[in-house]
């Protein structure tokens, strides 16, 4: 009896791994989804878009280059369809074409691996914003149009942070428009109130307007900000504590956590490399001793190794897997995607830990377990940069890595 092997064609490929995959899996804390998640239903407007960014994220997540020359293809004809949308929507831009603007950004951040950003790394979703701050109130009220100014704004802060950018007016304005729909006291909104903050400073650093003994007050008093919120955060999410009898190379001490959802566990992550880099910059701007910063409490070096071990914790869970689940190619893909999100916040653990810290060279052994076990792609380079005493800043391997295209 002959089998029949089916070509699929590569775009339909693409569109089936982008939407099984990264839509309806990883990337569920991106709240846009409404608005385009079934394959079948794409509308034509959008058709251009979808193609070029599920061949962009194919070719990524596979290291499949023959994808990449139709990615772009599909991408200049998403272009030319976009400038048409938006030059025929004099009174207003639809939630459909800023949608257009989001994916577009996603694209870039799949493609563009440059550690320094190019104008259009930022351009789409900085267009999406400057677009979606012009609406009032009942312009972002529904909820398809609130999903996609808060992410919006999410990702445009995201982006001002990696390229130490002031945050712009445009989005400022979007922000208190969003805020008027939320729970201002919520710790993650509180906590992207003080990304904010930590986005401007890094500017005023970039740009040698303040003393360092100011720059460290500041930090550190953001510091202090980010510590209260990530106890709160850890009251409403707290972790399950598992121990362990015998010594695994997999888990840094006797124990580690599981979190609710990965999408909390990410949250966590962003609490905690914050953290890790308000202490590095208390650090390294004190021209005295930190003690007037913190009278009673532990100083900064301390602080980033206490954090480490707490990241160090919430890895087991993913990097741990069964025979049975190894044996399910689209269990596999996914665990190989949420083992990606932590390459960056593991690069920051050992960036600025001291270099004798038995806890680096434990993530330097994750890291090259996650490439030659589990496949992880960058794990084994970004092992590599660290055991080097590579000086890549952090902010720039983010890019490297696709910012929070793969962060989701």
């Amino acid at each position: 009896m002959e089998i029949e092997v089916l070509d699929i064609p590569l775009l339909e490929r693409a569109a089936s791994v982008w939407f099984n995959l990264y839509v309806n899996e990883f990337s569920t804390t991106y709240n846009v989804w409404g608005l385009v998640v079934k394959q079948s239903v794409v509308p034509d407007s959008l058709a251009p878009v979808v193609d070029a960014v599920s061949l962009a994220f194919f070719a990524r997540q596979f290291d499949y280059a023959p994808a990449l020359p139709l990615a772009r293809e599909k991408y200049s004809k998403a272009l030319t369809s976009l400038r048409n949308s938006i030059e025929s929507q004099p009174n207003g831009i639809s939630d459909q074409t800023l949608l257009a603007m989001f994916l577009l950004d996603l694209f870039e951040k799949f493609t563009n691996h440059d550690p320094t950003p190019a104008p259009l790394w930022m351009g789409h979703v900085a267009g999406g914003v400057s677009l979606m701050s012009l609406r009032d109130r009942t312009g972002v009220q529904r909820s398809d149009s609130l999903a996609l100014a808060t992410q919006l704004a999410s990702n445009f802060l995201v982006s001002c942070m990696t390229a130490a950018q002031r945050v712009p007016p445009a989005l400022a304005q979007l922000r208190l428009t969003v805020s008027q729909f939320f729970d201002t006291g919520d710790p993650r909104w509180k906590m992207s109130c003080v990304l904010v903050e930590i986005c401007n400073l890094r500017a005023a650093v970039k740009e040698h307007e303040l003393p360092g003994i100011e720059i460290a007050s500041r930090f550190n008093s953001l510091d202090q900000q980010a510590k209260a919120l990530m106890e709160r955060f850890s009251l409403d999410w707290k972790p399950e504590r598992h121990m362990i009898e015998e010594p695994s190379e997999r888990i840094l001490e006797m124990h580690y956590d599981t979190y609710p959802s990965h999408s909390v566990a990410q949250g966590m992550l962003l609490f905690s490399v914050t953290r890790v880099f308000l202490n590095h910059m208390v650090q390294e701007h004190s021209e005295l001793d930190v003690a007037p910063f913190r009278p009673h409490s532990v100083g900064p070096a301390e602080t980033i190794e206490q954090i480490a071990r707490v990241i160090c914790a919430a890895l087991p869970p993913y990097t741990t897997i069964s025979r049975s689940d190894r044996a399910r190619g689209d269990l596999m893909i996914l665990r190989q995607m949420q083992c990606y999100t932590f390459i960056f916040t593991l690069y920051c653990v050992g960036f600025y830990l001291d270099h004798a810290s038995p806890i680096r060279t434990w993530v330097i052994k994750q890291l090259h377990f996650m490439s030659s076990d589990l496949s992880v792609r960058n794990a084994r380079k970004v092992a590599e940069m660290l055991e080097a005493g590579d000086d890549t800043d952090p902010w720039a391997l983010q890019n490297m890595l696709g910012s929070y295209g793969f962060l989701a």
